[in-house]
């Protein structure tokens, strides 16, 4: 609903493209700008993680939980809202063309499947939120209402509810100029307007509320007994025989019982999982509802040029913010969160066949990774120090280089396993090796970061120093030049480890811990999560370092920029 709405700033800042100020010139190329590269990231990791979600909801043992139906629909709707919005939107800020006006039917199923999907998904959230209210309510009969089969009769009549509900929306969009937009309407402008506002702030209510329930239910253990329960019966049968008394509590127990709230970890881990949700969405969009809010109310007002410009600016950070809870909200963290859900439901205390194997790859692969910078670090040293010996930068020595690094990998991290140091730790649902102060763990070290961390820092500097005494000498312009242009492929290498530096601090500080005391609980998980972010920046560097993309996108920028001015001519 939010993208359509962009569709209508987007056109009339186009119309005024001569006309417009400085200003507006360069808030519209700054949204472009920004929201090129994050789409991509969002609309990928969204896709992987959601298609992931799915495939685990769908398994047997979840299935039976009513609250994995509500998630999994979700996820699917997020499936769609991200190849239906955000994948056209990525394709017309790239190529230019929007490529849903190929056809006026195309443009009105595209605008209802956004709008109806967007508003199913912050639907289903909130019932995902009553579900877990119920199932930890103290009334038996409300409990018994979360089953398998009510949450799927729910999700059929509720999507068939909202697509009808929704029936407006395709009819009011057609196809003006080069772009899908909607009506201009008054009547159907004031709808949409009122639509909006609704399924943008009536979710925060609902989530807000039942969340606080839920969490009332958990904090509360049991029932407190009322004066007619059968507690009352043991204090006025006293005086009867010691077999009476027996019954008596054996039967008081037994009804007793019924009242406490026993959560499986199937449960607990689903409420963890819908507090979480909730977290995420209130904080992704509350910009949104805001920006709906302040829309509805200056809905009258007469807007200067800036001020559509701003408008549009802050609609497409909304517009990005939505599609990021679209993408599952903490894709970084989601993947390994769901995938430990699978064995913390399974209770698992003990590993499964590969899970040795699997800690055993994890290490040949940070190796693999961290000697792969190195490597490349002394590529760049022989390139400006010994440009002459053509050997060494062959692509035969290179590839010999490159296959000796992942047999020493596989080699230099057999004493993990051999020595019994990787084992399966149930708190991390992970088999690593425990962070504790032994010869493994200071081999570990040593070997997987201090050597190439240093060795790459080492090698920047003699190479700094290097090209410094190269000015001093008399040296070709074109030698200088190449060792320059290599000295700037070593300063991005350290900027990447750099980045793995600092958000390998968590891990760093666990392992110093582990040499004194034990970790906190969850400290694998803590600090992988740290790392998984970490793979993010390392691509928006690796992007930002990267000449000829940096001048692809600039190109299409400038050419976007002379198609839009012609057009207005």
């Amino acid at each position: 609903m939010i993208d359509d709405r962009d569709k209508l700033y987007f056109n009339q800042i186009l119309k005024i493209r001569k006309s417009m100020s400085q200003l507006g010139n360069k808030l519209l190329e700054l949204s472009i700008l920004i929201s090129k590269p994050y789409l991509i990231l969002i609309y990928l990791f969204g896709l992987f993680g959601n298609i992931f979600n799915i495939i685990v909801f769908c398994r047997y043992s979840m299935r039976l939980n009513s609250c994995s139906w509500y998630f999994l629909t979700t996820s699917l709707f997020h499936i769609i809202i991200l190849t239906v919005g955000c994948l056209i939107r990525i394709i017309n800020y790239y190529l230019g063309y929007d490529i849903s006006i190929i056809g006026l039917a195309f443009c009105k199923f595209r605008a209802y499947m956004v709008v109806v999907g967007y508003v199913l998904s912050r639907y289903f959230l909130c019932l995902i939120s009553i579900d877990r209210w119920m199932i930890t309510s103290k009334n038996v009969s409300i409990r018994r209402q979360c089953t398998q089969k009510q949450a799927q009769l729910v999700i059929i009549i509720s999507i068939i509810f909202w697509f009808l509900i929704e029936i407006f929306i395709p009819i009011g969009f057609n196809i003006q100029g080069n772009n899908c937009v909607p009506s201009t309407d008054l009547f159907y402008l004031f709808m949409y307007r009122i639509i909006d506002l609704l399924c943008t702030l009536f979710p925060f209510f609902i989530l807000i509320i039942f969340s606080f329930l839920t969490l009332h239910n958990i904090l509360k253990k049991r029932i407190i007994p009322t004066d007619g329960h059968t507690l009352a019966t043991i204090s006025a049968s006293r005086n009867n025989n010691h077999q009476n008394k027996a019954s008596i509590v054996k039967r008081v127990f037994q009804e007793n019982n019924r009242h406490y709230r026993k959560y499986t970890y199937k449960d607990y881990h689903l409420i963890r999982l819908c507090f979480s949700q909730v977290i995420v969405f209130i904080i992704l969009n509350i910009p949104g509802a805001l920006f709906s809010l302040y829309i509805f109310i200056t809905r009258t007002n007469i807007k200067t040029i800036d001020h559509l410009a701003i408008d549009s600016f802050l609609n497409t950070i909304v517009i990005n913010l939505a599609y990021t809870h679209c993408a599952n909200l903490r894709n970084f963290h989601k993947f390994y969160t769901v995938f430990t859900l699978q064995n913390d439901l399974k209770r698992q205390q003990y590993e499964d066949l590969f899970c040795i194997f699997r800690g055993y790859m994890g290490y040949v692969t940070c190796f693999t990774q961290n000697y792969s910078y190195f490597l490349q670090a002394i590529y760049r040293y022989l390139t400006i120090v010994y440009p002459s010996r053509l050997f060494w930068r062959s692509k035969r020595v290179q590839i010999s280089f490159i296959s000796l690094s992942w047999i020493i990998a596989f080699i230099c991290a057999l004493p993990h396993v051999f020595t019994g140091e990787i084992k399966y730790l149930v708190d991390d649902q992970i088999c690593q090796m425990s962070l504790h102060l032994s010869i493994v763990t200071v081999y570990n070290v040593i070997l997987l970061y201090l050597i190439p961390m240093n060795g790459i820092i080492f090698i920047y500097l003699k190479l700094v120093r290097y090209v410094k005494e190269m000015r001093k000498h008399v040296t070709s312009a074109n030698t200088l030049f190449r060792a320059q242009r290599e000295l700037k492929m070593v300063h991005r290498i350290v900027i990447l480890v750099s980045i793995l530096v600092a958000f390998g601090l968590p891990y760093t500080t666990f392992v110093f811990i582990g040499f004194f005391t034990q970790p906190p609980k969850y400290h694998f998980r803590i600090a992988y999560t740290f790392i998984s972010v970490s793979l993010i920046f390392i691509m928006i560097a690796i992007f930002h370092s990267t000449d000829p993309l940096k001048a692809f996108v600039r190109k299409k920028i400038i050419k976007r920029s002379t198609m839009t001015v012609q057009t207005v001519q």
